[in-house]
Formats: C-alpha cells, structure tokens, sequence
C-alpha cells in the first residue's frame, strides 16, 4: 500500500473502499457466527464484529454526506429548502429504492413468517424505532433509519440556524455540536434502567446520530484544516490500537460498561471517534500495486449496501433449503467450513443482482433527472457513492 496525500471526500479512494469493504464484512462475519456452530472463541470475539463493522459504516457515511453538504454550503448552494429538497433527492433515490425492494421480500420471507403490507407501517417512514429498539422484524434496518434521519434533520438544523447566526461555519458547528449533544443527553437519561441496555443504547435513532457526527468533523478537519487533517492521518497508528483495543474491552466487558451510568453513555461515542480517525490515513491508501486487491475491494465495497440488505435472506433461504436436503444438508449446517462458502457465495451473487437490476438503474435515473442534478456533479455509480 502508498499513501498519495488527502483524497477529497467526493473522489474515489482505494483506501475507502478497504474501509466499507471491512464494515460489511464484519457484519458478515457477526451474523454468520450465529450459525454453522463455530467454535465459543468464535461466537465470543469474531461474532462481535456486527458491532464495529456498523460504526465504521456510520462514520464513514457522516464523512462522505458530510463533505459533500460542507462544500455546497461553501459554494452558497445549501441556503433553501429548494437547495435542500434536491440533496434530499439525491440521498433518497440512492438508498430508498433497494431499502424498500428489501422491505417487501422480508414480509413475505421473515423467519417468523409472511406478514401483510401494513403489519409494519413505521418500516415505511423510518420511524420504527426512532425513541426505541427495533421490532422482532427486518432487524438490521435499524441502522439505515438512523442514516435516513441524519439526511433530513441536519440539514433542517443547518437552516434553522441561519435565522440566529450570521457566520455560515457558525451554523455549521452548531448544527453538529446539537446532534452529538442531544443523543448524548438521552443516553444519560437512561440512567436506572435495567431492560436490554445494550440494545437501548445502540439502536435508536434519536440516541445515535451522534455517531455521524464524528464523520462529519473528519470531513469539516478536511476541508478547514489541512495541517489537522495531516496530523491525525499521521497517527494512524495510534488510532488503530485504539479502535481494536477498544473492542477487546467491549468484548470483555461491555455488560460492566453498560451496568455503569457515567460510562454507559460514552461506549459508542468512544467507537465512532476512534473509526472516524483512521479516515484521513485511510482517504490517502492506494492499491494501485495491488490490482486483484483492488479489484476485490472496490467489488465489495461497490456491492455493499446491497449485501447489508440482503445477506440475512440468503442466510434464511440457505438455512430452509439445506434442512430440506436431509441428513447431508444437516452436516453442511453443522460445519461452519463448508457453509460459510455458500453464504458468501450466494451473497455476493444476490447483492451484484440486486445492484444491477435496482441499485445502478435508479442511479442514472437519478443523474438524469433536473431536480436533483442541479446542486451536486454526477458521481459515477461505481465510484465512492454512500451506503
């Protein structure tokens, strides 16, 4: 690997690209610990990786929209609702079309069974759990709620702001300090209660828009402060061990932590801050020495969002469809060796069809269409687009 120097958050980034591919695959790795009967050191360490692998997707998520509404904010094409509206268009034609494709197979295909259209109406508008954990239901469109309100309230926020400061970066921090200090002062009022603390402090909306917000800091260092920027990408090092000896902790202790009231609001924060560190050394990585490497990192990282949507499908159709084989199809579930190859495999072959046939379709709809052409350039579908 070299290192060439900032690469704008906008550009494509070999090093970015290691970065999401890392974030899914520890979401892989976490779900599919929970089947195919791996070893306990397994289950305990390697099926914790669902928790950084979305922590990494969120600040690299907060860097990236970050970036782009800093800069149209710097080129005075951020200041209206009409400005806005077409970001939002953007945001949504990107990630709403597969989200609610996803949405209706999990109705009819849900371990517990087919549900109806409306058995689930806050799925529809994000809205499951925005003060609370997600329902026994498409479980892992948690984290996508929280990336779809971070679209629409910061922006919001950002415009409410010009009514009471003059200073365009004034608005700007204001608008993050309020997103990392709100979700921070409703994990502190979860002080005496004891139900599934874990999951109160992780999965609601309104509790974790702070961790984007980290990513947005990286992205706002970017572009105010070079020589931070260069400094932090510096330390890569230390920032690193502190990341993974930050989930050795977790994974030892996270109970402890969620037990105790003066740290149970800091354990996400302290995940976020240290994964949006590693952006800026991440942003300058090239593997242009590397081509099979690249190749597979751009792949997954390119078919990420659809692998995060659809990897517990596969992992429902395989399950059914080897107990239905019999006494061969029970060993296959009970080795982890020979199964987790087929999750992979069918994995990755549903999300480059879904990404074909729904993602990359809606994309160039969305760079044909005036409405939201006009405040953003055309970023090609294969390059660095969000999660």
């Amino acid at each position: 690997m070299s290192s060439k120097g900032t690469v704008p958050a906008l550009s494509h980034s070999d090093g970015l690209d290691i970065f999401r591919s890392a974030a899914i695959l520890l979401v892989l790795a976490g779900h599919w610990t929970q089947h195919g009967h791996p070893s306990a050191w397994a289950e305990k360490w390697i099926g914790w990786g669902g928790v950084p692998g979305v922590e990494l997707f969120f600040v690299l998520s907060g860097f990236l929209i970050g970036g782009i509404i800093v800069r149209l904010i710097d080129e005075g094409r951020f200041q209206t609702i009409e400005d806005i509206s077409r970001f939002w268009g953007r945001r949504w034609l990107r990630t709403l079309p597969l989200y609610y494709f996803f949405l209706l197979i999990f109705l009819r295909v849900d371990w517990r069974g087919p549900f109806d259209l409306l058995h689930f109406p806050s799925y529809f508008f994000f809205s499951q759990n925005l003060l609370t954990p997600t329902p026994s239901f498409f479980e892992l469109s948690w984290s996508l709620a929280i990336e779809e309100w971070f679209y629409l309230i910061f922006p919001l926020i950002f415009l409410a702001c010009g009514c009471l400061f003059e200073k365009v970066r004034t608005r700007i921090f204001v608008s993050v300090g309020l997103l990392i200090a709100v979700p921070f002062l409703l994990r502190v009022g979860l002080i005496g209660q004891e139900e599934d603390l874990f999951s109160m402090t992780r999965v609601p909306v309104m509790f974790r828009l702070d961790s984007l917000m980290y990513g947005v800091i990286i992205s706002i260092v970017s572009r105010y402060r070079p020589p931070l920027w260069k400094k932090i990408e510096a330390a890569f090092p230390i920032w690193l061990v502190l990341f993974l000896g930050f989930q050795v902790v977790c994974i030892l202790y996270v109970n402890h932590l969620l037990a105790i009231d003066s740290t149970r609001p800091l354990i996400f924060p302290v995940m976020s801050i240290t994964c949006s560190l590693m952006l800026p050394f991440m942003a300058s990585v090239s593997l242009s020495r590397w081509r099979a490497l690249q190749f597979f990192f751009s792949t997954t990282s390119k078919l990420s969002y659809s692998i995060y949507l659809g990897h517990i499908v596969v992992i429902i159709f395989a399950n059914k469809g080897l107990a239905s084989m019999g006494p061969l199809g029970g060993m296959i579930l009970d080795r982890w060796y020979v199964l987790y190859p087929i999750y992979a495999a069918l994995t990755f072959a549903l999300a480059y069809c879904t990404y074909q046939l729904v993602e990359q379709p809606m994309l160039k709809l969305r760079d044909r269409l005036s409405w939201t052409r006009a405040n953003e350039p055309v970023v090609k579908p294969d390059g660095m687009t969000l999660l």
